[in-house]
């Protein structure tokens, strides 16, 4: 019985997350693009209450535990995306989704929204109000790691979406 309450929680949370996010702009440009960079700026970021630089005097590993929360985003999103778009660091292509994280709160949950662009460094999208779900137990590198994946998954969720739209027009 508790399996099922927490799956229709988790269910629950993530529709609830994903219904709040805004979408600005076109994916038009995307349209026959396979490949696409993701870069995650912590710089503006208020991690437990912290900025990202006095966080990183308190959490001594931060800068060192920085790939493993990119990958904690990154790897739900290209789940989401398999098919359609490659999502990577250091990868050919002149599009880039740069994933703001505003904050972090003591659970690992994030307010952070995602810019789009293309080569000549012009926004072509927008995805605001992205709020991921981080956990309840753990230490603040496994609770951020969730809250990545959540937000991971709700990116991947979003941008199905749009290049599905975008995909299917004539």
């Amino acid at each position: 019985m508790r399996r099922v309450l927490f799956i229709i929680f988790a269910l629950t949370t993530s529709l609830f997350t994903f219904g709040q996010a805004t979408v600005n702009g076109s994916f038009e440009e995307l349209k026959n693009v396979s490949k696409i960079n993701l870069e995650i700026d912590f710089s503006n970021a208020i991690i437990h209450g912290m900025t990202e630089k006095d966080f990183s005097i308190y959490e001594k590993d931060w800068y060192k535990d920085q790939p493993e929360i990119y990958h904690a985003l990154r790897e739900p999103m290209q789940d989401k995306l398999k098919d359609r778009l490659c999502v990577g660091k250091l990868i050919e292509s002149p599009y880039k989704i740069k994933v703001c994280v505003s904050s972090i709160n003591n659970y690992g949950d994030y307010h952070c929204y995602a810019v789009i662009t293309n080569n000549t460094g012009n926004t072509i999208a927008t995805i605001s109000k992205i709020k991921g779900a981080g956990g309840v137990f753990g230490s603040k590198l496994n609770l951020i790691k969730d809250g990545a994946k959540s937000v991971g998954k709700i990116l991947g969720d979003i941008l199905k979406r749009e290049l599905r739209k975008v995909d299917h027009k004539k």
